[in-house]
């Protein structure tokens, strides 16, 4: 419990949260701002809008409330996102654009993957061990650590919209 006087840092970054809406997510990332077929903007809008409405704080990915979400340190979160392990410890390592846009990547992918899992701890568990036949039996954590997250996130796209994958 925080003492008189403190909040704690999830009370701050409550409100913070909130605060950037649909233009936080689509301005810091650019990927998400849409483009293409009418159903995956609409995807794009709407997974933009669920990730900077859950996970970001003044535009930045806030590491803890993700690691928190999905039961992994940081150390564990950082190797998912093919970052170094040390990456997230720091606060200036871990709001690096290159540090962010992974970050980005990999919570875009699943918070497009959780309704088709049940939820985001299972869209982990996807993106960790489950390979993707359609993209040569790789995961998706192998595909976004070569820089390749724009494949599986066309990938969840057209299964999204009843396509074949």
């Amino acid at each position: 419990m925080a003492k008189a006087g403190k909040s704690s840092t999830a009370g701050k970054a409550s409100g913070k949260r909130h605060a950037g809406g649909r233009a936080a997510s689509g301005a810091a990332n650019g990927r998400f701002a849409g483009g293409g077929s009418g159903v995956r903007a609409q995807a794009d809008d709407d997974a933009g809008f669920l990730l900077a409405a859950r996970f970001c704080v003044d535009d930045l990915i806030d590491v803890d409330a993700v690691s928190k979400e999905l039961h992994l340190t940081k150390a564990m979160l950082a190797q998912a996102a093919g970052l170094s392990e040390e990456t997230l410890q720091r606060f200036s390592r871990a709001s690096a654009p290159k540090t962010q846009a992974r970050l980005r990547d990999l919570l875009g992918i699943l918070m497009r993957a959780a309704p088709f899992a049940g939820g985001l701890v299972q869209a982990f568990g996807w993106y960790r061990g489950q390979g993707i036949p359609a993209l040569g039996d790789e995961t998706a954590e192998a595909l976004v650590r070569t820089g390749r997250a724009d494949l599986v996130r066309r990938y969840l796209d057209t299964y999204a919209a009843g396509g074949y994958a």
